[in-house]
Parts: C-alpha cells; structure tokens; sequence
C-alpha cells in the first residue's frame, strides 16, 4: 500500500507538504521532454517493428502505424509550437502566412547562392502539372541522390542507371567478356 513517503506524488522535500510552483512546472517539464523523447524513439522503432518478419497486415500492425502517427503528431507539436499535425498539412495560420511571404520577400538566395524565386517558381510550376507536395519531395531527393545537375554523364549512361540492378550487372558482365575477348584477338593479331 502506497503511503505519503512513498507515493510518487509525494513531495522529494518532505511528506504531507504541498508542491510548489516551481516544482510543478519542473515535474511537467520532465513530463513533456520524456513525452518528447519517447516519441522521437517510436518514430524509429514503430517502422522497424513493422517491418520485421512476419510481414502481414493485422491488428498489431494497424495499432503500430496507429502509434507511429500519433508520436509523429507529437513530434510535430513540439516543433511546430503546438500545432498538430493536421494544422501543418492543412495549412497554417493567416498571420504566419503573412510572416512567411514577408521573409521570402527579403530573402533573394538560398543557401547555395541560387535564386530563390526561381526554386519557389519550379516548385509552383511543378504543383501546377498536378504532383503532390510528396512526390515534388521525392523527386528532388532522387535527384540529389543521382546528383543529376553536377556530374556530367551522358544520356547513355543516364538511361543504364535507370535499368534495375540485374540488368546492369549483365551488361556490366558482358562488356568485361567483350573487353576480354578484344585483348585476346589484338594479343594473337601481334604475335602474329
């Protein structure tokens, strides 16, 4: 049975005595980063579980996903100054909207030195062709990846980076046979 001196409500200064303040917005601190911590930990572990074998859709794997979009909700709430998830997506308040165009309107680079607009105008051109916020997220990720833009490749060689693995493997392969076979005809052609 849980006593005053025991009990986890109890004040660390003494028994019976009432929390102040202070201690109150320490102890919900400590709540809120452990709330923080812990979803930032789900974010990781809920995608890990789901994916291990058996792989099946069933009630655990609903209530994993389930718990995954609630941490990221949470996550989202700490970064976002208490605005969920949805708001985010939504959209966001008109006097944040107003905020941010008056900060695009005095930034005129990125990071990198390009112009701005021109991304922001890509970007809008993009949306307008129909693709979601998502797949223009995609895109530019892949072609970070490929690092399209600063290595000069020809379209030949852009073309077999886009066959799958198997297939460029093969072709690899038989063009180390033909390679081969080449040095061994000129070899015979001047011993000749």
């Amino acid at each position: 049975m849980a006593t005053p001196e025991t009990s986890s409500t109890a004040s660390p200064s003494g028994p019976g005595r009432p929390l102040d303040m202070t201690e109150l917005l320490e102890r919900q601190n400590d709540y809120l980063a452990l709330r923080h911590n812990v979803a930032m930990g789900m974010l990781i572990v809920a995608p890990a579980l789901i994916a291990l074998p058996p792989r099946k859709l069933d009630i655990y794997t609903a209530g994993l996903a389930f718990t995954w979009v609630f941490c990221l909700n949470e996550v989202t709430k700490h970064h976002f100054n208490g605005a969920g998830i949805l708001r985010v997506i939504v959209g966001k308040r008109e006097g944040e909207l107003e905020e941010q165009q008056r900060k695009e309107k005095e930034l005129t680079t990125g990071w990198r030195g390009e112009d701005v607009h021109a991304t922001a105008k890509f970007f809008k051109e993009r949306e307008e062709e129909g693709l979601g916020i998502g797949e223009i997220i995609k895109e530019s990720v892949w072609d970070v990846w490929q690092q399209r833009g600063s290595r000069k490749i020809t379209p030949e060689e852009e073309a077999d980076e886009e066959l799958p693995l198997k297939e460029r493997v093969l072709k690899y392969e038989k063009e180390i046979r033909e390679k081969k076979e080449r040095e061994a005809v000129d070899e015979l052609t001047k011993s000749t």
